[in-house]
């Protein structure tokens, strides 16, 4: 069981990871597309923004994780 959490672990972080990269990402290619001054207030901004579009989307996949449904058309939570 020890090795299933750990990979599950695991699997979250690159989730994360991966979702912070991707907003940071999507943050800098529009501001070069608008010719936005590059400083290090917008340096700090972006990295604001993109920590907490990934910190929601963890929530959000735990959410969805802690109210799945045992089975399909059954809530669990009543």
């Amino acid at each position: 069981m020890r090795d299933n959490s750990q990979a599950n672990l695991r699997r979250e972080l690159v989730r994360s990871v991966a979702d912070f990269g991707l907003v940071m990402g999507l943050v800098w290619l529009l501001s070069l597309a608008a010719a936005i001054h590059h400083g290090r207030t917008f340096l700090v901004l972006s990295l604001s923004i993109a920590t907490l579009a990934a910190l929601d989307l963890a929530f959000l996949r735990h959410l969805r994780r802690v109210y799945a449904s045992p089975r399909r058309g059954v809530w669990r939570r009543d």
